[in-house]
């Protein structure tokens, strides 16, 4: 695939992002990134950035913060004083960290049963 593919498949997956259609967004950035990864020439440069930089935010827009924190880890062994990729990867660590916080607690608390319900004396409320 030529530079100019690369560029084109990023401008889709930005059109993509605009519309909200992130599962498409998300599969085009993937695909970006898959044919990055083969071309040296692409290594550590702007496209190669940008493709791991957005797909990273695409994670974060679809809840799936352990793949953004891996992309945005990818970025910054590369460009560690990025402000940007440090602030998405706060927000992926943050997210994930509440998410683990809140299966806790809804596997804590399990719903009441029907049985439940019908034990409470309602006149005593």
């Amino acid at each position: 695939m030529t530079t100019d593919n690369v560029k084109a498949s990023i401008e889709l997956a930005i059109k993509y992002h605009k519309e909200k259609l992130l599962p498409d967004e998300l599969e085009r950035y993937t695909e970006v990134v898959a044919l990055i990864r083969d071309r040296a020439d692409l290594q550590g440069g702007p496209l190669w950035y940008l493709a791991y930089y957005n797909r990273g935010v695409c994670y974060n827009d679809l809840d799936k913060f352990a793949k953004a924190i891996d992309d945005f880890k990818t970025v910054l062994a590369q460009l560690p004083n990025d402000g940007d990729t440090k602030k998405e990867l706060r927000f992926a660590e943050r997210s994930l960290l509440l998410d683990a916080r809140d299966a806790a607690l809804v596997e804590k608390y399990d719903p009441l049963s029907l049985d439940d319900v019908l034990r409470i004396d309602l006149a005593a409320l």
